[in-house]
């Protein structure tokens, strides 16, 4: 046994609580808030309640199946979590709150899951626990030796005679030999034996592909009730198989599924007439009364029909929230994709076997992920089972462990493989001999006959900024839509993959404007956005890597420059073999080159795809690629040369009500053509603000609508909510030409306005200054020195007024008073959205500004809303 396991059961059970107590106290501090969810989209009316689609505002880490309460305007529903996809939440709640739901609070507990955990790890005694202590044990290992290809071709038979023959059988199955066929194989032979078959895994998409793959080696119709998937399923595909436990039930009860389906119609209208004004007295009471008798009713059925069925497949929450499953009795257990799991999950899935449990995952890919930095997580959540067992070690020491290997892949083209399986997997991985078929996938264009291409975007002034604690770079966004464009229409199936979830939220906002909202979200569009840790398991002909990372940073992030537990080698491993036939990386070459370790993954893979495939600058890429794409919601235009973009822009600035200005200290005093148009749309009336390095470049007519900020790289320019100008104007310096891009949609708009943090209030700004930073910046000077004085934030949360020149400057901070706050309220104009003024008034945390009609209107401003 491993030297954990000597701690005997109580020890180590007592153990994985503290981890999980650890974590969840955690959570708890740093939780509880609500998450602003946009642009939801029911996609789904199933049988046990509605699939929506939202877009979340910042970044989450929710697992599959936490329980959530969401609010949208006066109306309540709960549910659960299907899923997280970078940016993108899909949620199955109770009830329907519309077709289309602008935004919405979501309150979560993340935690509860892990509580619900320790419940179950103390009632192991009461399953096998004998089996919990074995999934624990150390594996042993022999010298490796020489495994020839005949032989590796039959590793998915060999695995399955060990899973006959032993209680617990481990399988390693690197990216594309067939891990879930190997676990439906599995799943037919226990079958066949007449025994009842659990599978289980962290995710509901892992536990779908399972499901879908079982049931097509079985062989037996929906309809039989033999093979069920319980709870929420990811995949249309499967919703619409028939297979899952909800739609067998509904199939068992037509009368009340009709009866349902009716109601809920009735329902909707009845809510239409509630917000027309038209009051529907008792009778909506009395349909939510039914349609909770009725959805009680098909519960019951579909646990019916879950307890029944000889092969059922669900998450790992659900197996630990739901009786049906922790106090039912299976045979065997078969966990997938188990490298993602935490170690105490694995132990709790092993109790609820009685005679085989089968651990199948790749050791090499994405790693449990827990957030509390304590000497218990690190060893218990943040390590998988196979570290847990010596498997990886026994690997990494050059050993063989006593496991099942999966050597033959069937999915990449083989040069995308080769550098997995030269950097990764130590060259024991063999090529079947349908891989050279991908070769017709590499032979595509843009880029021809190359599987792997680098393109560097050094050349495009890519620069990248930070967003919370992400990040995103708009130039290598624009570049990688434009470019999966081009290949989905040479007929391939494209990924946008990246490290960082606030890129992945532009890049998916770019491809919902492409393909429209219903379009990015359907699997048959073929264009996927997503970051790389949502995309294990998924796979597409192409992959677009967008590695992000560039100047102005210091450093790459932590994603791809993280040596701890071979994170980043790992996160490169999965983006890498998602691609079957072309793989497109960009990167900023420079940036990366000077700031990685020569060993790091990403240097590693760089050198392999210049001895291997091709290396192309990003200028050379666009000249293969069109100037513009369109699509339901979009509209992208990249100008190579100046004067023509200039042309556009200022035609764009004549027709504006509202322009918002980023100008980099880099791009100097704005010359004439610029601050004439500036002039030009503030004289036809349009609201101008404007945040700058400098703000003393500008001419002291226009230096009352510009505030100071360091932080702007790059000029950009956005007109209302629905154009948005990057890189544009750059001054006629006479050097290189820098590229821009025109971007016309009001979905990728306002993400890029909100990641860039200038975002336009709707009907706020109505007034001479950019906003109440600015009107201090032009009004107020420091006694002690004569500079502008400017609003700073505080530590604690509060804001003050501080000194431009600070630190040469040493005068004292001064408070931000209720008589400068009125002051700068009636020197704007600034009203509420119902046109009262406004006025500030003190409250607990600092001022705070409300309307004068207070308390019969209740708008509420903070500062920062004023900054």
């Amino acid at each position: 046994m491993a030297g954990d396991v000597y701690l005997g059961a109580a020890g180590i059970i007592s153990e994985f609580n503290n981890a999980l107590a650890e974590e969840v106290a955690y959570l708890q501090r740093e939780g509880g808030r609500p998450l602003l969810i946009i642009d939801g989209v029911l996609v789904d009316r199933g049988e046990n309640g509605f699939l929506y689609i939202f877009e979340l505002e910042i970044e989450a880490f929710l697992l599959d199946g936490t329980p959530v309460r969401v609010e949208t305007g006066l109306r309540e529903t709960r549910g659960e979590v299907i899923s997280i996809r970078g940016s993108e939440l899909t949620l199955a709640l109770h009830e329907n709150i519309g077709d289309f739901v602008e935004r919405a609070d979501v309150f979560c507990e993340p935690w509860f899951l892990l509580s619900v955990l320790q419940e179950r790890l103390d009632e192991t005694p009461e399953r096998n626990l004998e089996m919990a202590m074995q999934v624990m044990e150390k594996v042993p290992a022999f010298p490796r030796r020489f495994i020839p290809p005949a032989k590796a071709a039959m590793a998915q038979e060999d695995a399955v005679r060990l899973a006959g023959s032993r209680d617990v059988t481990f399988i390693w199955g690197p990216p594309g030999t067939g891990k879930t066929e190997t676990v439906a194989r599995i799943a037919d032979l226990f079958f066949k034996q007449g025994w009842r078959v659990l599978v289980v895994s962290h995710a509901n998409i892992a536990v779908d592909g399972a499901v879908l793959r079982i049931a097509a080696r079985l062989k037996q119709p929906a309809a039989s009730g033999l093979i069920a998937r319980y709870g929420w399923a990811r995949l249309p595909v499967l919703r619409q198989s028939g297979l899952l436990a909800f739609s067998q039930a509904a199939a068992r009860c037509p009368d009340q599924w009709v009866r349902r389906k009716k109601l809920d119609a009735e329902r909707s209208a009845l809510l239409a007439d509630l917000r027309a004004g038209r009051k529907p007295g008792s009778r909506l009471s009395e349909v939510d009364r039914q349609l909770r008798e009725l959805s009680k009713a098909l519960k019951e059925a579909a646990v019916s029909v879950a307890g029944a069925a000889r092969v059922l497949g669900c998450t790992l929450a659900t197996a630990a929230l739901d009786p049906v499953i922790y106090q039912g009795h299976f045979d065997a257990v078969l966990l997938d994709e188990a490298s993602m799991a935490y170690v105490p999950q694995v132990f709790f899935a092993a109790s609820l076997a009685r005679k085989k449990m089968v651990v199948s995952g790749d050791f090499r890919q994405l790693a449990p992920i827990a957030l509390a930095g304590t000497e218990g997580v690190k060893r218990w959540l943040r390590r998988d089972i196979f570290e847990q067992t010596g498997i990886a070690e026994a690997f990494d020491a050059g050993n063989l462990p006593d496991v099942a290997v999966l050597r033959l892949q069937r999915r990449m083209h083989p040069a995308v493989a080769g550098f997995v399986n030269d950097t990764v997997y130590g060259g024991q991985l063999y090529n079947a001999p349908e891989t050279t078929r991908r070769a017709d996938l590499a032979a595509a264009a843009p880029c021809p006959g190359a599987a792997l291409t680098l393109v560097d975007v050094s050349d495009l002034n890519a620069l990248c900024y930070r967003h919370a604690l992400s990040r995103f770079n708009p130039f290598s966004a624009f570049l990688a839509l434009t470019l999966a464009k081009q290949i989905r229409l040479n007929g391939l199936t494209v990924g946008l993959l990246t490290p960082y979830a606030a890129q992945a939220r532009l890049l998916n906002a770019l491809a919902a404007g492409l393909l429209g909202a219903a379009g990015a979200r359907s699997e048959a569009a073929g264009l996927v956005a997503a970051t790389i840790h949502r995309f294990q398991g998924a796979e597409q002909d192409a992959v677009v890597l967008d590695l992000v990372d560039a100047f102005p940073q210091r450093a790459p992030g932590g994603l791809l420059a993280r040596r701890e537990g071979n994170a980043g080698k790992r996160l490169l491993n999965v983006a890498v073999t998602r691609a079957r036939g072309k793989l497109f990386v960009l990167a900023h070459r420079v940036f990366l080159e000077s700031r990685l370790a020569g060993d790091s993954a990403v240097l590693e893979l760089f050198r392999f795809i210049g001895q291997n495939g091709r290396v192309i600058k990003s200028r050379e890429l666009l000249s293969e690629l069109p100037d513009h794409i369109g699509g339901e919601n979009l509209a992208l235009d990249w100008y190579a040369e100046r004067w023509p973009a200039m042309k556009a822009w200022q035609t764009d600035m004549r027709q504006a009500a509202v322009v918002q200005m980023d100008w980099p200290v880099a791009a100097g005093p704005p010359e004439r053509l610029v601050a004439g148009a500036l002039r030009e749309a503030l004289a036809g009336g349009a609201r101008v603000s404007m945040r700058a390095g400098l703000p003393s470049t500008f001419p002291p007519d226009l230096r009352p609508y510009t505030v100071k900020r360091s932080a702007v790289w790059s000029p950009v320019t956005a007109t209302a909510g629905n154009c948005l100008w990057y890189g544009c104007p750059w001054p006629g310096d006479g050097r290189v030409d820098r590229f821009s891009v025109r971007v016309s949609g009001e979905r990728v708009c306002r993400t890029l306005m909100y990641l860039l943090e200038m975002e336009l209030r709707k009907g706020f700004f109505q007034g001479r200054y950019a906003g109440l930073k600015a009107y201090v910046e032009n009004r107020l000077t420091c006694s002690f020195c004569g500079n502008p004085l400017t609003v700073r934030a505080g530590t604690t949360g509060g804001y003050f007024l501080g000194c431009t020149a600070y630190p040469r400057c040493e005068q004292p901070v001064q408070k931000l008073t209720l008589e400068i706050l009125d002051d700068y309220l009636a020197a704007a104009g600034l009203t509420c959205p119902a046109g009262h003024l406004l006025k500030a008034v003190n409250a607990a945390r600092g001022p705070l500004v409300v309307c004068s009609h207070s308390p019969a209107c209740r708008c509420v401003f903070q500062v920062k809303d004023l900054l």
